[in-house]
């Protein structure tokens, strides 16, 4: 897929991230200081999602003025939720999507000022891998009522945008259903049976993660199979996730046991194949799950370097596009919080791997400045 078609179905979720991040901490005054400072954000949501899903293949001066104006506004909602959130024990998960929003808002204001529109629409796009994850990270108590949003293309691309529309706004019964019929409804969009798997997977990121939905998923993919959509190697992976949602369903170790999170986690490779990880999807996201609830509690200090360092690694290994780059970042976090440690240095020889994999092309590997002056900063506070 080119720039040129995608569109961002994320400027909306930028800002509808930001309002979201605050519905998914903890229920005490400084959340409802976070939900005060974002609420009208919603009020710019469909605006943006059709701006954004429009025919139009470029920003036309008006557009790029508006849109520069919406970012200007998003800046100052960030800066509010930093100064109420700032001042206690972040949740990881919250911490590095707000982060991470941050520096991709401040490029995207910076390219709008440029000609290059195909790649600001992809950093735009970018936008709703944080909204996603974050609002996915464990069990919400009940969904946020809002409204949905249409794009002008009657594409897989423009429907999948409209499902991570609901679960980026935390709609997550009207999402799941929303991928699911993506998932299986999807002969007159004329997609490929590999896109079709990715929608189900982002269908069981909310199954596992957020609802918890295990034997009626696992009954779900067993009714899939017998419609016969994928192909042997596919199909395999749908067995092994109706094992493990059955599994989950007969036991869960639940909350608070990093022990029970190593069961889950165990025995896996490095870089192991795009498959193999298919294959462990489910264990992998309620390890996740656990983690991010563990970590928004006050943990002793060994456990949380425990946690942040299997969250990071988790993450490297969920085959989402949604979810890419979380790995890196718990990474990083757990080796800057816990400098020296065991785990420190096991985050770092894991992001090294991450990031010289991702840098590898034709001609080896090629890391920019930046890249290897961030490892050199790492590597100091991992080993000492």
């Amino acid at each position: 897929m080119t720039f040129a078609n995608v569109r961002p179905p994320l400027l909306v979720a930028v800002l509808i991230g930001v309002l979201s991040l605050g519905c998914s901490l903890r229920g005490d005054s400084s959340d409802a200081e976070i939900r005060e400072e974002m609420r009208d954000v919603y009020v710019l949501s469909d605006e943006l999602f059709s701006f954004a899903w429009s025919a139009d293949e470029s920003f036309s001066a008006e557009e790029k003025k508006r849109v520069s104006y919406l970012l200007a506004r998003l800046d100052k909602d960030f800066h509010k939720v930093e100064k109420v959130a700032g001042s206690r024990e972040i949740e990881p998960g919250f911490e590095q999507s707000l982060k991470s929003q941050q520096l991709m808002l401040r490029d995207i204001r910076k390219r709008l000022k440029g000609d290059n529109d195909e790649y600001t629409i992809w950093r735009l796009r970018g936008m709703m891998s944080n909204c996603v994850s974050c609002h996915s990270r464990f069990a919400q108590a009940r969904d946020f009522p809002a409204r949905g949003a249409k794009t002008d293309r009657d594409t897989f691309a423009g429907s999948l945008a409209e499902a991570d529309f609901l679960v980026a706004t935390r709609q997550f019964d009207k999402g799941s259903a929303a991928l699911l019929r993506l998932a299986r409804d999807t002969d007159n969009l004329g997609i490929s049976a590999g896109d079709s798997f990715d929608a189900l997977k982002h269908w069981l990121l909310v199954e596992v993660r957020v609802k918890a939905r295990y034997l009626p998923a696992a009954e779900t993919i067993k009714s899939i199979q017998r419609e016969s959509r994928f192909d042997g190697y596919r199909d395999s992976i749908l067995e092994a996730w109706v094992a493990d949602l059955k599994d989950l369903a007969n036991f869960d170790g639940g909350a608070g046991d990093l022990s029970y999170v190593g069961l889950l986690l165990e025995n896996r490779l490095d870089n192991e194949s795009i498959e193999a990880q298919e294959r462990r999807l489910v264990k992998t996201l309620r390890a996740t799950a656990i983690l991010h609830q563990m970590l928004s509690t006050k943990l002793p200090p060994e456990q949380r370097r425990e946690a942040l360092y299997l969250l990071g690694y988790a993450y490297e290994q969920i085959p989402i596009a949604s979810l890419e780059g979380f790995g890196d970042a718990y990474l990083e976090q757990c080796i800057e919080d816990f400098p020296g440690t065991e785990q420190a240095r096991k985050a770092y020889r894991l992001y090294k791997d991450s990031v010289e994999v991702q840098a590898t092309g034709s001609g080896g590997i090629h890391l920019d400045d930046e890249q290897l002056n961030r490892l050199s900063e790492l590597r100091k506070l991992a080993f000492g």
